[in-house]
């Protein structure tokens, strides 16, 4: 089994109108439970039990036995709202216009200037987007995210879909079901720490709008053929909800060693699918002598190459949209073959090696396991609130 395959450092630019619906001076958000009786300013990304602290609603979680005297909190209904302001251009110089959430944590229904929800969120780990261009109005704008208790959540679909483990040992003072959900599943409690099961809006949100399409991510495949590499690029894209024509250019550009690149252009013509998306691929091909190749730590330098991808609209002229990220050129190659040829073993049976090479040289490899940084999944994604 072979894989060449190394991503990193990705970044993303769209010449369309961003409209950044995160905590700002111009963008308020508020939290408040179901019977009004707690309320307070919020802080987007964040989540409920980092507000309720910063509005000394509660006090430190980590302290005493705070995490089983705050377990109420899971309990409620929260509602996130915020009021922003959009132009009369958005509205009508824009055919798609979408309400774009990287991370809801975790069940929760979404409403645009009136209660009747546009959609819901049940899945903490993916992206959401909604087509709001009919829920827009000129100025003042309101948006709210109303919560379900993810204990009540997980249970109601236990109730109707059993699986085990129940809960966890009760040792951990934990909440059960979370094995029903997605969701951090250590928020209901870990071995290694208290059960916090929060909600909130714990990534960026933001409307974006355009004509034509955007890349929405991209991914590479490389591999190497003699003294070539062929790396393979996927650009995902995505338009209206509904089936669209696109036409356009997409680029692909990769700096080389000594200030050198390759770069290749193909047409776009197509059709994106009824949820509004479709993929495109290209190809290039790079003498293995252009390139420094990837090693792991202690093996060598991991050198990485600047890879641009990028979308003009034939249509719509002044709209573009591109991703950059950093490639690396490696082979892995999963080892399986007769021990005994390979060892010169023929007294302990039959039986095959399991072993990697890395650029055709065999590595000795070992594990670890990394647990989440906080158990708040707002400030573990913060790299300065990780230690």
């Amino acid at each position: 089994m072979k894989t060449y395959l190394l991503l990193c450092s990705v970044w993303s630019a769209v010449n369309a109108i961003n409209i950044n619906l995160s905590s700002s001076e111009s963008v308020v958000w508020t939290f408040v439970n179901s019977n009004k009786s707690i309320s307070g300013k919020a802080d987007v990304p964040g989540g409920i039990y980092s507000d309720l602290q910063a509005n000394y609603i509660i006090g430190n979680i980590l302290a005493e036995d705070n995490d089983v005297l705050t377990r109420w909190v899971a309990h409620e209904l929260w509602t996130y709202t915020a009021q922003f302001n959009v132009s009369k251009e958005v509205i009508l110089n824009s055919s798609v216009v979408h309400l774009v959430f990287e991370g809801v944590d975790t069940a929760a229904f979404i409403s645009v200037n009136d209660d009747t929800p546009i959609g819901s969120v049940n899945n903490m780990f993916v992206r959401y987007v909604f087509d709001i261009k009919d829920k827009l109005k000129e100025g003042l704008n309101e948006l709210k995210v109303s919560f379900l208790s993810p204990i009540s959540a997980a249970k109601v679909r236990s109730d109707k879909h059993f699986a085990a483990p129940e809960c966890v040992p009760s040792v951990y003072n934990g909440e059960c079901h979370v094995n029903q959900i997605r969701k951090m599943q250590a928020s209901f409690s870990w071995d290694w720490g208290p059960a916090f099961p929060s909600v909130g809006i714990w990534r960026p949100v933001y409307i974006e709008a355009y004509n034509s399409a955007i890349i929405r991510s991209v991914t590479t495949h490389i591999t190497k053929k003699k003294e070539e590499w062929v790396l393979n690029i996927k650009a995902y894209f995505e338009t209206s909800m509904k089936k669209t024509q696109i036409t356009g250019i997409l680029s692909a550009t990769l700096e080389l060693e000594g200030k050198t690149t390759v770069k290749k252009w193909i047409p776009v013509y197509e059709t994106s699918q009824t949820d509004g998306t479709f993929v495109v691929e290209l190809e290039l091909k790079i003498s293995e002598i252009q390139v420094r190749t990837w090693w792991p730590n202690g093996y060598g330098e991991q050198p990485l190459y600047e890879l641009v991808v990028h979308f003009a609209s034939d249509t719509y002229l002044n709209e573009s949209s591109h991703k950059s990220l950093m490639v690396g050129f490696r082979t892995v190659e999963l080892i399986e073959k007769d021990a005994a040829e390979i060892l010169g073993n023929t007294t302990a049976g039959k039986g095959l090696t399991f072993y990697f090479t890395v650029n055709g040289h065999p590595l000795f490899m070992k594990g670890s396991n990394w647990i989440p940084s906080n158990i708040l999944p707002e400030l573990g994604e913060r790299q300065t609130d990780v230690g």
